[in-house]
């Protein structure tokens, strides 16, 4: 220490501070010196959508999250679907939007990271996206609009998952129902 200074070491409440001529101020290396401070970790749960919750193919979904830390701030909460990431959001709410979401079956989870880097792991909230229903009909025809094409292929897909295949027929027309 500095000639003059006079220093001192204080814990109490779990926070290590040290007395200094220009008055008490925090100290990493006390808190090492003291064995560390406790931190607790955030908490985050999904509150939108719901569990068994079910969407048409293309739907854009609206994922909120409740997020909070005792002891700190929350410094950002991650959108997963599965272990792919969706999103992140770094102010409340926290909030992603998945736009055009693929058919399938879905678990998601949401984590908040605090401002010690401190995880959490929200419980999963399990999804449908359905492929949308109804008829698809129409004539495939050559670049001059009038010729049609007999036997093309026509494939359905929700991204890249193929939902179903069809042929045209004699006349280029195709109908999925």
């Amino acid at each position: 220490s500095a000639t003059g200074r006079r220093v001192g070491l204080g814990l109490a409440d779990d926070t290590a501070e040290v007395l200094t001529t220009e008055g008490w101020a925090l100290f990493d290396a006390a808190v090492s010196w003291a064995g560390g401070l406790t931190n607790n970790v955030p908490t985050v749960n999904i509150t939108n959508p719901t569990n068994s919750a079910t969407f048409a193919s293309g739907s854009n979904i609206s994922i909120v999250a409740d997020a909070a830390d005792t002891d700190g701030v929350v410094r950002k909460v991650d959108f997963y679907a599965g272990s792919t990431l969706l999103g992140t959001t770094n102010t409340s709410p926290y909030s992603f939007t998945w736009n055009n979401a693929p058919a399938g079956n879905y678990a998601l989870t949401a984590v908040a990271t605090d401002d010690t880097g401190a995880t959490a792991t929200s419980t999963v909230v399990n999804i449908t996206v359905n492929v949308a229903s109804g008829t698809l009909a129409g004539t495939v025809t050559q670049v001059n609009g009038t010729t049609p094409i007999v036997g093309a292929t026509v494939q359905v897909k929700s991204g890249n998952t193929l939902i179903t295949t069809t042929t045209t027929n004699s006349a280029g027309n195709y109908v999925i129902s």
